[in-house]
C-alpha cells in the first residue's frame, strides 16, 4: 500500500500596490521578507495590486513584535543592466487588516537620484538614496521630508 502525505499551505493575499517615481512597479526581482535580524523568508509573491505570503509566514509576522522588511530589486534598464535595491519596513497595519478586503496599502517609493524627489525628501541613510511613503485608507506614514 502506498500512502502519500501532501501538505498544502494557504496563501494570505494583501491589497498592496507598489509605485516607484509615480509609475506602477512591474519589473521586480528577488522579492523577499527579512526580519530585523536579517533572517530571510522566500515565500512571498507579488503582482501589481497583490502581495501574497504563505500562511506560516503570515502567522509568524502577525504574532511577532519584530520589524519586518520587504526587500527587492527593481530593474531600471535591462539593456544597460541597471538595477536598484530597496528595503521597505512593513507596518503591522498591513497584516492586521487581512480580513478586510476593502483595506489596501500603496507603497510610494522615491528614487532620490531624480531631481524632482531629491528636493522634497531626505535619503533614508547614506547607503539608501531613496525614500518612501505608506498610504492607507485611513492614514499615511510619511518618511522624512526636507
Amino acid at each position: 500500500m502506498f500512502i502519500s502525505h501532501i501538505s498544502i499551505s494557504q496563501n494570505k493575499d494583501f491589497n498592496i500596490i507598489m509605485v516607484l517615481n509615480d509609475k506602477l512597479l512591474v519589473n521586480i526581482e528577488d522579492l523577499k521578507i527579512n526580519d530585523e535580524h536579517q533572517n530571510t523568508f522566500q515565500s512571498v509573491g507579488y503582482v501589481p495590486g497583490n502581495l501574497s505570503l504563505n500562511e506560516q509566514l503570515y502567522s509568524q509576522i502577525i504574532g511577532s513584535r519584530e520589524k519586518y522588511f520587504l526587500t527587492f530589486t527593481v530593474v531600471e534598464d535591462y539593456k544597460k543592466d541597471i538595477r536598484n535595491y530597496y528595503e521597505i519596513q512593513l507596518e503591522n497595519a498591513i497584516f492586521e487588516h487581512y480580513d478586510n478586503k476593502a483595506f489596501f496599502c500603496v507603497i510610494e517609493i522615491f528614487d532620490l537620484k531624480k531631481k524632482k524627489y531629491k528636493k522634497k525628501y531626505k535619503p533614508l541613510s547614506t547607503d539608501k538614496n531613496y525614500n518612501y511613503n505608506l498610504l492607507f485608507p485611513s492614514h499615511s506614514i510619511i518618511k522624512s521630508l526636507k
